[in-house]
């Protein structure tokens, strides 16, 4: 096992899944040094690219779901956080109030996904708010004619799942990581209460949702106009 990962509580593996081209596993481990952990992750995974590569497998995608347990580094988890919601124009006043800033780290957890990973399907229920405080990630719309169109880019300190989040319907876009992507993922609860203590919040996610919309109508009727062209011709 790397170095850095506990040997108790013991590692486990889970296959989760059988899919046509691939079988999905799952790794659970611990580590002591939260402040380590990016390093103990390279290192773990160098060494399953080894392995595979000596049984002639191939890896395909992963993500990495990080969890803080009590009293472990909770304070490196509230910091990542506070830094990332600082950013944000309508988080900033939450992110200067230690009450706000302990309840929101409560709802939330990091993940990490690779280059071309999909973080939110569309047509996929969302319940969660999505911040990026690393890399980048595109969203797409797939039209009735089956083409993914890239709408627009998402940048480190801004947010994305507000359209599923807020109107209880199935994503009408795809989000798609550009390159190795790290959000922290802040549920519905948490999202919640929070803009119940601040509802000029829930004023700008709306902004926000209209402004994407509108993005997202208008890639999907310039495609369709154009498909119209060449069918035409």
């Amino acid at each position: 096992m790397a170095q850095g990962i506990l040997a108790e509580p013991e590692p486990e593996i889970k296959t989760t899944s059988y899919d046509e081209t691939a079988i999905i596993y799952e790794v659970e481990f611990f580590i002591e040094n939260w402040d380590d952990v990016e390093q103990i992750l390279d290192r773990f995974m160098t060494r399953v690219w080894y392995a595979a590569q000596r049984n002639n497998l191939t890896l395909y995608r992963y993500r990495y779901e990080y969890a803080v347990e009590p009293g472990d580094k909770a304070d490196s988890a509230s910091s990542k956080l506070a830094q990332s919601l600082h950013s944000i124009p309508g988080f900033m006043h939450l992110a200067r109030e230690p009450k706000n800033l302990d309840d929101l780290t409560k709802g939330t957890i990091l993940q990490k996904f690779g280059a071309g990973e999909k973080v939110i399907r569309q047509g996929e229920p969302g319940n969660a708010l999505y911040i990026i405080i690393a890399g980048q990630a595109k969203v797409t719309v797939t039209n009735k004619f089956g083409m993914e169109l890239e709408v627009m880019t998402i940048l480190s300190g801004e947010f994305f799942g507000e359209m599923a989040l807020f109107s209880g319907e199935p994503s009408p876009v795809s989000i798609v990581a550009v390159d190795d992507l790290q959000v922290l993922v802040i549920y519905s609860d948490a999202v919640n209460t929070t803009i119940e203590r601040q509802p000029s919040l829930g004023r700008e996610i709306g902004k926000i949702i209209e402004a994407r919309s509108k993005a997202v109508s208008m890639a999907g009727q310039a495609d369709v106009s154009s498909r119209a062209e060449v069918d035409s011709i």
